[in-house]
């Protein structure tokens, strides 16, 4: 057959020309994808934090400190959108974000602001050997990459928050030296990677998160609770608490020392005294009655010893019901103008009383010490304190904030006549 030849070079022309503008309109789309910067390529795409997000945590942070004695946080300036040269703070060399906050020793007097818990890149906060009070923010178990959190040796107070086992990463928690008070919480079982927990001289009480059980040890991870969960858990310290009930068979291998100063019914731990404990070992003790069928045994008293409860009891009554007739009569002597005169001439601290004006107090609303205690948090919020005063902060239930100063005034000036006044104000 006849084939046409100068078809071929039309062909091969045609070609060429469609391959060449397909290679240039893909060069052209990569020349653009790769002229874009990181986070404008896509609209879709969220920008990642930086060490910007860091500043507005840090500033609240400062913001709650209102004593800096030694000047620490002076080069803390809102101004500077660099905080990685400021005094205690550490960067890292990755992505510039804040990955350390060492305060130690500094005398800083204030709160814990929640807003650290926007640091979601801090690995260590490290704040021993301060004055900070009030209560640890519950904000602090949105760390999820710290890994230290020292905060021994201030005046905290309150409970250690549940939120603190949502910190996987955490392995060292020291918290000793404090006013912390409230159980353990359970949820610490859930810090696999924990190796350190210093809880000791504080006011913790309830008992230890364990196994039920502290005779009976189980090899089974899944039988496992609260802090026998902890494998790697080796250095523990719960000494000069109110802890109570019994030590979990799983933490024998700690020294005795680290347990000592509680409630504990363990004999082979230095415990406080029974005037101490008050409550704690309450229980214990009507355990320790139970006998083998399950009844408790009743203690048989002797009868001399009965005899004396009775004369007793009939003693005091029969000088309560003296005391009861001669208040009578001295009451009825004084309604009809025969007082009976004072014996000795008052000094003048107790003639010292101040009048208030009644139309001044007119207006203030009265508030029960159960509504106090309520908006004050049970009266952990202290926002201030002196020798002879401590100050809280609360929220009514109808959003108005409140101030409640707590006031004690030495006996050397709570006099007779002060105490006859009082309780004649309050009944």
């Amino acid at each position: 057959y006849h084939v046409n030849r100068p078809f071929f070079p039309l062909l091969r022309a045609k070609l060429t020309a469609t391959t060449m503008a397909r290679l240039l309109l893909l060069g052209f789309s990569l020349l653009l994808l790769t002229g874009l910067r990181p986070g404008r390529a896509f609209l879709v795409a969220d920008p990642q934090p930086d060490v910007s997000d860091d500043v507005p945590a840090l500033l609240a942070f400062k913001k709650a400190i209102y004593d800096d004695p030694l000047a620490r946080l002076s080069d803390w300036n809102s101004s500077d959108p660099d905080p990685c040269l400021w005094f205690g703070v550490t960067c890292s060399d990755f992505d510039a974000r804040v990955v350390t906050l060492d305060l130690s020793n500094s005398s800083l007097v204030g709160f814990l602001a929640p807003r650290i818990g926007s640091l979601t890149s801090l690995q260590k906060l490290i704040l021993d050997h301060n004055a900070f009070t009030g209560s640890i923010p519950r904000e602090i178990g949105k760390l999820k990459n710290l890994t230290v959190l020292n905060l021994s040796t201030n005046l905290l107070q309150g409970p250690i928050p549940s939120e603190t086992g949502d910190m996987q990463n955490i392995s060292t928690i020291d918290l000793h030296a404090n006013r912390l008070s409230g159980a353990l919480p359970p949820e610490l079982g859930k810090l696999t990677n924990l190796k350190e927990l210093r809880l000791s001289n504080n006011s913790l009480t309830g008992t230890i998160p364990g196994s039920n059980s502290s005779t009976m040890v189980s090899t089974k991870k899944e039988d496992q609770v609260g802090l026998c969960q902890l494998a790697q858990l080796t250095d523990i310290d719960l000494s000069n608490n109110l802890l109570a009930g019994s030590i979990p068979a799983c933490l024998n291998h700690i020294q005795r020392s680290r347990m000592a100063g509680n409630c504990f019914q363990n004999n082979d731990t230095m415990n406080r005294a029974d005037w101490q404990c008050g409550n704690s070992t309450d229980a214990g003790k009507d355990n320790n009655s139970i006998g083998e069928d399950g009844q408790r045994g009743r203690v048989i008293q002797p009868l001399w010893l009965l005899i004396v409860e009775v004369v007793t009891g009939v003693s005091v009554l029969s000088i309560l019901t003296l005391c009861a007739i001669a208040g009578l009569r001295r009451r009825k002597d004084r309604s009809s103008g025969r007082g009976v005169p004072w014996t000795r001439a008052l000094s003048w601290k107790e003639n010292n009383v101040i009048s208030i004006d009644d139309d001044l107090l007119a207006n203030v609303p009265k508030i029960s010490r159960q509504e106090l205690a309520e908006a004050c948090e049970d009266f952990s919020n202290i926002i201030g304190s002196s020798h002879e005063t401590v100050v809280y902060k609360g929220t009514m239930k109808d959003g108005r904030e409140i101030a409640v100063v707590s006031m004690s005034a030495p006996v050397h000036y709570w006099t007779n006549y002060v105490e006859l006044y009082f309780q004649k104000e309050v009944s």
